[in-house]
């Protein structure tokens, strides 16, 4: 799935895409609500704080929030590289151990 001009979600987005890629990152996209995500690799950019819902990434996964906050709402599995730019905190409780390299960006950062 990838997305060909810019997204603007005020409620849940939900995308299963399970063994295939994911890239939402036009840099005017906007996703107000909890992102539940599916997919092998996953490509996130958001121009509003993010919240992630329960969501498995089974290749990389690089998420930039750039007007907010970044947080999780629901377990956030990733099984190889995670990078996560953001602005400000950013709160994440991810709760399957990381396999592989995680880069995480920002100011008060906790992951």
């Amino acid at each position: 799935m990838t997305d060909s001009g810019t997204v603007s979600v005020t409620g849940t987005t939900t995308i299963d895409a399970a063994g295939k890629t994911i890239t939402l990152d036009d840099g005017s996209n906007s996703f107000t609500g909890a992102m539940a995500l599916k997919g092998t690799d996953v490509t996130v950019v958001n121009t509003t704080a993010t919240n992630l819902g329960a969501s498995t990434v089974t290749g990389n996964f690089s998420l930039t929030s750039t007007g907010g906050n970044v947080t999780d709402s629901g377990t956030v599995s990733v099984t190889t590289t995670r990078s996560t730019r953001r602005a400000r905190r950013s709160p994440l409780r991810w709760v399957q151990q990381p396999r592989g390299a995680m880069a995480l960006g920002g100011t008060d950062v906790t992951g």
